[in-house]
């Protein structure tokens, strides 16, 4: 069983090392450590030395009140990033401020693929990189149909879910599900049926689309969100040119001023 374990996670990190991208942290090492007895699967990414998300975002509110585009700018990478991982097979499922780090050259850097799905036919479909994770992530920054039950293993969706909320809550400087102080079941009833606030962000044409677009990337059935975190991508950049998002649909009034922004 031993040996087992450490082919399929040879094949596991094989398949990682595959999926390099100057915003992922890369590969840096991978086997097999016996703690107390058991032998527990791991792999090691590499030490992206700067500054946290959270940190370099109140950097920039403080410098561009009311503006959440340099937040956007600063986090798009990530969400290329990620798409670039769901086209290779590999589900990150634990996005969250704390795997995003921004290193010294300023650019944003995507962490911790340790309880990734992989659904790379090639290797193993569906399998985890860890065995311990049936509903892997982290509470506060899963989607409700992991919260749920519907679907807790997580999907490509789920992932585009977790970006957004992040982006979200870059540009407002607060969480979006309370934890401290809260009981499990509270933070779950958040999840599943929460809805999140809304963009503090002045009001304009670009600041309405990007309102309405992380709208769609947080909408509670994964069915209404963005097909893919490339569209959710795309959607963001054309929000930021000042042209209408493709994806959601904005008033006659909402597009024009978008346009002229």
């Amino acid at each position: 069983a031993s040996s087992m374990r450490e082919r399929r996670l040879a094949r596991q990190a094989a398949a990682m090392a595959r999926r390099e991208h100057p915003s992922i942290g890369r590969l840096g090492d991978w086997g097999v450590a016996t703690h107390e007895g058991r032998d527990i699967g791991y792999i090691a990414m590499e030490l992206v030395e700067g500054d946290a998300l959270q940190h370099a975002c109140a950097r920039i509110r403080a410098s561009a009140p009311g503006d959440p585009w340099p937040v956007v700018e600063l986090l798009l990478p990530v969400i290329d990033a990620v798409a670039h991982a769901h086209a290779r097979g590999v589900i990150h499922r634990d996005i969250k401020p704390s795997n995003v780090m921004v290193d010294r050259n300023g650019h944003a850097r995507l962490l911790d693929f340790g309880v990734a799905l992989l659904v790379d036919r090639s290797i193993d479909a569906a399998t985890t990189l860890t065995d311990e994770f049936a509903r892997p992530g982290t509470l506060a920054y899963m989607s409700p149909e992991q919260v749920t039950g519907a679907d807790a293993r997580g999907t490509t969706r789920s992932d585009i879910r977790a970006l957004a909320l992040v982006m979200l809550e870059s540009i407002n400087g607060a969480r979006v599900v309370r934890t401290e102080g809260v009981g499990l079941a509270e933070i779950v009833e958040q999840v599943a049926h929460g809805e999140p606030p809304p963009l503090a962000a002045a009001r304009s044409g670009r600041n309405t689309a990007l309102a309405a677009v992380l709208r769609k990337a947080l909408r509670q059935d994964p069915a209404e969100r963005y097909q893919s975190a490339a569209e959710f991508a795309d959607d963001l950049r054309r929000g930021r040119r000042g042209t209408a998002p493709q994806g959601v649909r904005l008033s006659g009034f909402d597009a024009a001023r978008a346009a002229l922004s």
